[in-house]
């Protein structure tokens, strides 16, 4: 069963991904996806896989995948955004759904990939969600999965957990407003990370940047919104995947502020 905190932050993704389903410009091309995983994953490695993304939302990365080459994506979103998710990817005939948790994804071993992009840090256990995509993947499958990183974001979590302490019990309309208010001190800031070594330089420089105002004010809805949401630092991040059987796990520091990391799972498993 899920964990209650579990279950409202699903809530709380549902709403959200409902109010806010276009993805279009940088923060839904293929030029993301290869900055997600770095040196990690090559996005021609997806070309004629079976791909299966956890928590995939309104659709962003699951377009992703086809347009890289992938074969089959199965798209398991637990939320009611599975409907906006469906109706984004409509038009994808290598595309299947699955309206359940991670955690329940089929162990029929399968995959050459399972992803969970931005997705494991919300989860109060994700270990069962690791432990089904281990059984998900085929023998040399990979697992990938992007996580928020605790090294060099000190400053930065002590004012976040001071904002989101109020926004994670503000309705929607008073979320958005929180946002339009919030989203122009961080604009300055963004601005000054171009000339000054400053805390998330790298991240303001070469993500945030290059996203359109509509699509920073969502980042900045995405950060205040979830119950819950974690922090890793890099041994976490390992732990996460070695306790589940992956072997071979790489981390990448993407941008010195947050966690990518894959593992395979054995041969002779």
């Amino acid at each position: 069963m899920t964990h209650p905190l579990g279950q409202r932050t699903i809530r709380d993704f549902g709403e959200q991904w409902t109010k806010y389903t276009d993805n279009h410009g940088y923060y839904a091309s293929i030029d993301l996806l290869r900055d997600v995983f770095g040196p990690l994953l090559e996005v021609e490695d997806l070309i004629g896989c079976r791909v299966a993304e956890i928590g995939a939302g309104t659709g962003r990365f699951v377009r992703l995948l086809v347009d890289a080459g992938a074969s089959f994506v199965l798209a398991v979103e637990p939320s009611a955004a599975v409907e906006v998710l469906k109706r984004n990817t409509r038009d994808l005939d290598r595309v299947r759904y699955l309206h359940a948790p991670g955690d329940r994804i089929p162990p029929t071993g399968e995959f050459d990939f399972v992803l969970a992009i931005g997705v494991l840090h919300h989860v109060p256990d994700p270990g069962p969600i690791l432990v089904a995509a281990w059984h998900a993947l085929r023998p040399g499958g990979t697992v990938g999965i992007w996580l928020y990183g605790k090294e060099s974001n000190a400053l930065y979590l002590c004012m976040l957990s001071a904002v989101v302490a109020i926004t994670r019990r503000l309705p929607h309309g008073l979320l958005a407003a929180f946002v339009w208010l919030t989203y122009w001190p961080v604009a300055a800031y963004m601005h000054a990370c171009r000339l000054l070594p400053l805390p998330m330089a790298a991240y303001m420089r070469n993500v945030f940047f290059r996203f359109d105002r509509q699509t920073r004010k969502l980042v900045l809805y995405d950060q205040m919104n979830p119950a819950y949401a974690k922090y890793y630092v890099a041994a976490e991040a390992r732990d996460l995947l070695e306790r589940a059987g992956f072997i071979d796990v790489r981390l990448y520091h993407r941008h010195g502020y947050s966690w990518s990391v894959t593992g395979r799972r054995p041969q002779d498993a």
